[in-house]
């Protein structure tokens, strides 16, 4: 197994296989956070919400017709699609932790899940680009360290964490 010394990382690259290692804490934040998206995706998609406005946006902001028909022909799809990665997710990460094994398709699944995760509750917390997410965790912790902000932050820092983790062995890209 190739595996950098004196870096922390998730995830390794093992021949044809990328290999998890999850700690009980994290698997149980990166179940939680499946869970509660595959919640939201089994119901119908509120348009207000910024979350599911940004897993499935108006491709045609100048025409509401043609966005709502686009919507008609394709959402039922990708909303099965999300769910399936959720599935996969979940049936594949164990419950207390410990280790998890992906090819490359199954890798490419988890990433698709990680970001729509991410997408949902980053549009949710008004994450933007130039967010620094510790700077904006460390002062929600000194408001108010029970605040159910700090805790999505935190999660939001996880689901980033493993999806970084997952891309990095997966392509063996270093940024």
């Amino acid at each position: 197994m190739t595996e950098p010394s004196g870096e922390f990382t998730l995830f390794v690259r093992d021949g044809d296989e990328l290999i998890g290692s999850f700690a009980p804490e994290y698997a149980a934040v990166l179940r939680e956070l499946v869970r509660q998206s595959s919640d939201v995706l089994d119901h119908p998609i509120d348009r207000d919400d910024p979350g599911l406005a940004r897993l499935f946006p108006d491709v045609y902001p100048d025409s509401q017709a043609d966005s709502a028909e686009l919507r008609r022909l394709t959402e039922s799809e990708l909303r099965d699609e999300k769910l399936a990665s959720a599935r996969l997710i979940l049936d594949t990460l164990p419950a207390d932790g410990g280790e998890v094994r992906l090819d490359d398709e199954a890798a490419s699944v988890w990433l698709r899940g990680l970001n729509d995760i991410r997408l949902l509750l980053g549009s949710r917390l008004e994450v933007a680009a130039e967010t620094d997410l510790a700077e904006e965790l460390d002062a929600e912790i000194r408001r108010d360290p029970s605040s159910p902000r700090a805790a999505q932050l935190l999660a939001y820092v996880v689901a980033g964490e493993v999806q970084d983790a997952l891309l990095v062995a997966l392509t063996g890209w270093r940024y």
